[in-house]
């Protein structure tokens, strides 16, 4: 380990560049560089190795979460929502191929990279990624990154808790040899590598022997997002306010009559499969990575007020990603679905870079960069891409039915998986991200390599305190475009 506490400890083998101090932090000292091209610099040849882990105790000054991307801030310094930790360039350089990075954009996440470039046709770069990590000001967090050629795997720690994991057929490149450390708006107080990967007794025991009470609080905090915790049973049920909307059992074809699918439609990504049977209806998206190789099905009509979605859902291969999307509408709530345009895909930026506000939640997640030892859940406001929640809880079993309900009563959304409720968030008109929906369709989205069944859909609405009326459209102008 490279103690980086004073300058004494930094030799011609871990060099300082630019202005830099050196600041104490509940009882723990580090290094930190003032400018952004100040940093530590190495050399080290270990990240050439087929296994390897780095470990960090890093500080913010800060209190760190998500910031918004505003173009004229990027345009002026385009690095500014990224926060580096270690890369194998110096700052403000591209081109490397290593990265260990700490960002808020979008949502505060903490990402890492092994890859120059493009990877060739068909190959994943090694990569991966803590999806949500909001830093507390004066608290020392023990950051770990170890890597395995040999079995494909990269994974992240955050303070004892393995917060992001990779495990597929990456390709990694070369990275250099002279390793660069620091940004200022933390502190960094050691740096330790070693030639092997750090098995999680390894990492839990170093975080417990030096962690003060502070990083311990911390923990606590990280650890309900990606380790399953206890969870309230469902205690909600449709009473006389609630009006049941839509009910489908989808075992005969006239039950989707009216429902339209965007996405994999076109050759070479067309649906597998896509029909009702006795036991649902059975969605099989294409193998292919691909924009096109996502699909929405969306609702034949618009739902207003709170809403409740219920049904069931089989898995039945074990890959691919599920989500419910709901209150889907225009930027001031209008029905831009009936007439879709640029919208009648199956992308991903239908949802979250474009004109559609929307919630969705993401149920199911077996995709080469999310954990298969655990379900992970996302609940995401669209088109503002704004995390409302992340969550961990047992594994989705593939195979086997599994009822699925997503309440939202006012600014509260919640999500059960078999009678648990397994994420909740909590949104704010008053936040710079849009008013609380309450209009819109629902849709079923699935991304490539999956294949799901469902069956017994219903959905409850709750007027609240808005009442309304049929729509109507003057006679004389029934069929008519507006003068």
């Amino acid at each position: 380990m490279v103690d980086l506490s004073s300058p004494a400890n930094l030799t011609e083998d871990v060099r300082p560049y630019g202005t830099h101090r050196f600041v104490t932090i509940d009882g723990r000292s580090g290094f930190h560089g003032t400018t952004r091209r100040s940093e530590l610099a190495f050399e080290t040849d270990l990240l050439r190795g087929a296994e390897w882990s780095l470990s960090l105790w890093v500080c913010p000054l800060e209190d760190l979460d998500v910031a918004a991307p505003l173009s004229w801030i990027l345009e002026h310094d385009p690095e500014a929502l990224r926060y580096r930790l270690v890369s194998d360039t110096p700052a403000g350089e591209a081109g490397g191929v290593f990265s260990w990075l700490w960002t808020s954009q979008i949502r505060p996440a903490m990402r890492a990279k092994l890859v120059h470039g493009t990877p060739e046709p068909g190959r994943l770069p090694a990569s991966t990624q803590v999806e949500s990590l909001p830093l507390t000001a004066a608290t020392w967090y023990h950051l770990v990154l170890t890597f395995s050629d040999r079995e494909k795997r990269m994974c992240l720690w955050v303070n004892g808790v393995l917060a992001g994991i990779s495990e597929f057929d990456f390709t990694a490149d070369v990275p250099g040899t002279r390793l660069h450390l620091g940004n200022p708006a933390m502190v960094f107080a050691s740096i330790e590598a070693v030639d092997r990967e750090l098995t999680a007794a390894d990492i839990r025991e170093e975080f417990a022997s030096s962690a003060s009470s502070r990083s311990r609080a911390a923990a606590e905090r990280i650890r309900p997002l990606f380790e399953p915790q206890p969870r309230p049973r469902v205690d909600w049920e449709p009473d006389s306010d609630w009006s049941l909307d839509l009910q489908t059992s989808f075992n005969h074809p006239s039950d989707i009559d009216g429902w339209t699918l965007h996405g994999c439609q076109q050759p070479p990504h067309q649906m597998r499969e896509l029909r009702t049977t006795s036991e649902g209806l059975l969605l099989h998206t294409p193998d292919e990575v691909a924009d096109e190789s996502r699909m929405y099905l969306w609702s034949p009509q618009m739902f207003e007020g709170d809403l409740a979605v219920q049904f069931d859902f089989r898995m039945e291969q074990d890959s691919g990603f599920g989500m419910l999307v709901t209150h889907a509408s225009g930027m001031q709530g209008e029905d831009v679905l009936a007439d879709p345009g640029d919208l009648a895909r199956g992308a991903m930026q239908v949802i979250n870079r474009n004109r559609l506000r929307n919630y969705y939640w993401g149920f199911f997640r077996r995709t080469p960069t999310t954990p298969k030892h655990v379900a992970s859940h996302t609940l995401v406001k669209n088109p503002w891409t704004r995390n409302l929640a992340l969550s961990a809880s047992p594994v989705v079993e593939v195979g086997q039915w599994h009822r699925l309900l997503f309440v939202q009563e006012g600014a509260r959304l919640r999500g059960a998986i078999d009678g648990e409720w397994v994420v909740e968030g909590h949104d704010d008109s008053y936040q710079n991200y849009g008013p609380i929906l309450r209009t819109g369709r629902i849709a079923l989205r699935l991304m490539y390599q999956t294949r799901m069944r469902v069956r017994d859909l219903h959905v409850w609405t709750r007027a609240g305190d808005v009442v309304t009326t049929p729509q109507t459209l003057p006679a004389d102008q029934a069929g008519k475009g507006h003068d």
